[in-house]
């Protein structure tokens, strides 16, 4: 499954579990989820893949971006790249503080 597969049915999954994807994360990225306490599941994926982030969290930045951009809600692409984003930077992206979803740039001399 991809992270776009595992994205697209994100509201069937229990938020507890953690969602791992290969390095270089990316929508076609291979991923699954798993419960943190399954020693033996996370033995299989060591070296193949890192944690990305909670279902949970997933969750919550994806219902922000559908929130904030309605226009895009179901664009999987956008919502892959807001829940990368946050693993990455362990925050929303600038964006999230327009409701337009544009982002403007101040430029100082």
């Amino acid at each position: 499954m991809t992270l776009a597969e595992l994205l697209e049915r994100i509201d069937t999954l229990p938020s507890t579990r953690a969602i791992y994807a290969t390095p270089r994360w990316r929508a076609s990225s291979a991923a699954v989820t798993l419960d943190e306490s399954d020693r033996e599941a996370l033995a299989q994926i060591e070296g193949a893949m890192t944690y990305l982030t909670t279902v949970g969290q997933a969750k919550r930045v994806i219902a922000e971006r559908r929130q904030l951009r309605p226009d895009l809600a179901g664009d999987i692409g956008f919502l892959c790249d807001a829940v990368i984003y946050y693993a990455r930077y362990d925050e929303l992206e600038p964006m999230a503080s327009m409701a337009s979803g544009e982002i403007r740039i101040a430029l100082t001399g």
